[in-house]
Parts: C-alpha cells; structure tokens; sequence
C-alpha cells in the first residue's frame, strides 16, 4: 500500500489501485509509525531531510544516487542507495529489502537510527565549528 500525504500534491493520487492518500500528518510518528522502509526516489535533491526523519525513527531509507543524503544512507547499507533513477531500479531496491530475514531487517532499522543519531543539528554545528578551525 503506497500512502501519500495530499498537501501539495495532485489529487489524482488517490485513483490509484494501492494508493493511500492519508492527508495531513500532525507529526512524522504518526504518519510513519506503521512504515517498514522509506522510499525518497527524487531524480534531484541536493540534501533530502525527510529520509534521516525516517531514520531517526528506525526506518531504514531508499534514496537515488542523486540526492545529497545518500551518503548517509550508504552507512546503513550501500544496497538502499538505487545507483539508476529508473521504476525497475527502485522497485528492485525496494523488493531486497522486503525480501530480506526479520533479523537483518531489525540491524538495518537499528543502524538507521545510529547513523541518524549523528545528523542532528549540535552534531553538524560542533563538525562545521571543527571544520573552520582546521581551515583557520
């Protein structure tokens, strides 16, 4: 079952076979709380949030080649990084996933929240603050 929140989006969505159209969410809980994997198929982004949310939560993320959180989603592992921004590509990402034991799904769900854990805002401001030092 594929959901969409509908703000912003076309209202069409929802006269697809296996689509969901769930509305607004009041938090990313809430709205993820049922999720097994986060799918972020954009063709361009230069650093996507919503799939460290996703992470933060436990979820473990696909993202394309082309997004600038890719990086962080290789650490979970490079497999849920979908190298051609193709359908068959994306589904193909997203069936290894699903097709793979409880027990390596559980790592993954657990490694998401590791690597997300190292993305939040006092983190990545203690790094810059290091990153100019080191310049200086």
């Amino acid at each position: 079952m594929w959901r969409f929140n509908r703000a912003n989006h076309s209202h069409t969505y929802g006269t697809y076979e296996g689509v969901e159209v769930m509305g607004y969410a009041d938090s990313i809980e809430s709205a993820l709380s049922e999720s097994t994997l986060f799918v972020h198929s954009a063709r361009l982004d230069a650093y996507a949030v919503a799939p460290l949310e996703a992470m933060y939560g436990g979820i473990p993320s696909v993202v394309t080649n082309k997004t600038g959180c890719r990086d962080a989603i290789s650490r979970v592992d490079n497999n849920l990084v979908a190298n051609e921004i193709t359908p068959d590509k994306i589904a193909s990402t997203i069936c290894w996933f699903l097709e793979l034991p409880r027990e390596r799904k559980s790592q993954l769900s657990e490694r998401s929240k590791q690597v997300a854990r190292q993305y939040t805002e006092e983190v990545r401001k203690k790094e810059f603050k290091q990153s100019i030092l080191d310049i200086i």
